[in-house]
């Protein structure tokens, strides 16, 4: 279940995985600095995380299945 070749993507996953840093650590520092603020609706907060997890979960499954779904009807054609 070969879709994608990873030569194919290879300078896109470097490319992310060597700037990681600018990535994710503004978003770190954003969210130490307003602490304050998101700590007293942490409930609220994790709740959002939760959620947003459970959609992309969900979404990554359906898109799944509806690709192997498509695969092996192109197979037996």
């Amino acid at each position: 279940f070969k879709l994608v070749r990873p030569d194919w993507i290879r300078q896109a996953a470097d490319l992310l995985t060597r700037n990681m840093t600018l990535l994710f650590l503004p978003p770190a520092i954003g969210i130490v600095d307003q602490w304050a603020m998101l700590s007293s609706h942490i409930w609220l907060w994790a709740a959002l995380v939760a959620g947003c997890w459970l959609l992309v979960l969900s979404s990554a499954g359906l898109t799944h299945k509806a690709v192997s779904s498509l695969l092996h009807k192109k197979k037996e054609a």
